[in-house]
């Protein structure tokens, strides 16, 4: 379980980043600016759940659409019942049980496995909070069934590390060609040029990206 005030901390500091992108992005001549202006305010709180929860439901919901992962999630939290969605409680479920659940073999395994890691402190979210982006993604992709995209997703959404990049993220490539008017989807190399100049603020401003192209 992560200090509460850890993640306080981390929302704090989140917000007060955001702040300061949102000023960057707002000037009239940053190509951001319409795009910011026109969509609600960018939220990125990483203070909504425990770390271990995040990355758990998030290993779930991998090719999934996001309805039948609410609905495997949601059959993990009634077996949970009133317990924590915590490393210990996801242990004690059997694999048969998270089977009945809608999880594959495969991602009961990652669930059990990460819990475990928990534990026995192979992973110490708390610390997650003191590195970079890319030492915490070092970290996490040691865990079976998190990949590098799943990585950047729970450096944004659950430590609120605000210079993400995830050049295969699919809306976001989207987002850029739309931005800048591409014929193609722009590759690897074209996003980190394209939004080289959004440092250190690019998590903030993939945010936007995806709320645009999802209108698109």
């Amino acid at each position: 379980m992560v200090a509460k005030d850890a993640l306080t901390t981390s929302n704090s500091n989140c917000k007060h980043q955001i702040s300061k992108a949102l000023e960057l992005f707002a000037q009239p001549s940053h190509e951001l600016s319409q795009i910011v202006r026109y969509y609600p305010r960018c939220v990125i709180n990483p203070n909504l759940r425990q770390p271990f929860e995040y990355l758990v439901r998030s290993i779930i919901s991998q090719q999934l659409s996001s309805k039948a992962a609410s609905t495997i999630v949601g059959r993990v939290e009634v077996k949970l019942g009133r317990k924590k969605f915590s490393p210990k409680n996801i242990l004690a479920l059997s694999f048969d049980e998270l089977r009945a659940c809608g999880l594959s073999t495969a991602k009961v395994n990652y669930a059990h496995g990460i819990a475990q890691a928990t534990l026995d402190k192979t992973i110490i979210f708390e610390d997650l909070y003191q590195t970079n982006t890319e030492q915490a993604i070092e970290q996490l992709v040691a865990l079976k069934g998190v990949g590098e995209w799943t990585a950047q997703m729970f450096c944004i959404f659950a430590l609120g590390h605000l210079d993400v990049m995830a050049t295969a993220d699919v809306g976001l490539q989207r987002g850029l060609q739309i931005l800048h008017q591409l014929d193609e989807k722009p590759n690897k190399q074209q996003m980190l040029e394209l939004t080289d100049s959004w440092r250190p603020y690019r998590s903030v401003g993939s945010w936007y990206l995806w709320r645009l192209a999802d209108d698109n």
